[in-house]
């Protein structure tokens, strides 16, 4: 599928900027259009002050925030205003609850949403929220990028996570131009079912996919006695030399991956490489 729209999203007194210089080039490169998210979250609880006090401390925190994404919005706009591409810059001050409808109703328009590693040393929540949002309600194909990444590589070699589930599938759909037009792409499964649809060639039907594209792919079936999965995908991908790694995000439900952590969050934590996912 050919991008043709990219977008990304900044938040705080001090955002991501690296992201933001590999979007614009990654857009540069691909001729695309750059629409940039811009918000201010507004911490304060409205429910939560006593009277007296609620109308004082609501008014205070709007005024904060608001000038919070002033700033921003035209630190922003200022570093956009010189370059060659077509983009556009939305901005919003938003209560935390409502931070993911903001980038998922904008992000859904998009061929292609960029957004940092979200638990990276000096992640916040809201980078977090706005992976869920780019996954769940725009249900749009999410590339995050590691820390300090300022220029996204060509993607030449590129592991995908197989696993048989319909996530992994969506994902190896939607990256279906990275991995057509990449060098060679490594198809890894860990600990296959020894009754699962595809247990007398894994991975077979997925290869050949991939070659009728034009790409290249060959298939490593891998022992779960290695350690995490997450560990484990990423020493391959590693020892391949591979620049992306694809994956579907989530796998099971949310709530249940919040609390036990789950491959999807722990490749988030731990990846120096890009990953590309989709949910």
């Amino acid at each position: 599928m050919a991008i043709r729209t990219i977008s990304t999203f900044l938040h705080g007194a001090a955002p991501n900027t690296d992201t933001l210089e590999a979007t614009i080039e990654f857009a540069r490169r691909r001729d695309a259009h750059l629409s940039v998210m811009v918000a201010s979250v507004n911490d304060v609880d409205p429910g939560f002050y006593y009277a007296g006090m609620h109308a004082i401390t609501i008014a205070s925190a709007v005024k904060d925030a608001q000038g919070e994404l002033e700033t921003l919005y035209q630190m922003i706009e200022a570093r956009l205003e010189p370059e060659d591409i077509k983009w556009d810059l939305a901005q919003a001050t938003v209560l935390p609850g409502t931070l993911a409808n903001f980038v998922g109703d904008r992000g859904r328009f998009s061929d292609l949403m960029i957004l940092p590693q979200p638990y990276a040393e000096g992640g916040l929540p809201e980078d977090a929220t706005a992976i869920e949002a780019a996954l769940f309600s725009a249900k749009t194909p999410l590339l995050v990028l590691p820390e300090h990444m300022t220029v996204i590589p060509n993607f030449e070699r590129v592991l995908l996570a197989w696993d048989e589930g319909d996530q992994a599938l969506k994902a190896a759909r939607g990256a279906m131009g990275f991995l057509a037009g990449a060098q060679e792409t490594f198809i890894t499964i860990i600990d296959p079912p020894r009754h699962g649809p595809d247990r007398s060639d894994p991975g077979g039907q997925l290869a050949q996919m991939i070659h009728r594209h034009g790409g290249k792919a060959n298939v490593a079936v891998l022992g779960r006695s290695e350690g995490r999965i997450s560990d484990i995908l990423l020493r391959r991908a590693r020892e391949q030399g591979c620049d992306l790694i694809v994956m579907g995000g989530y796998g099971h439900s949310r709530m249940r991956q919040s609390v036990l952590g789950g491959t999807t969050r722990r490749m988030l934590e731990i990846s120096d490489l890009p990953i590309f996912m989709m949910h």
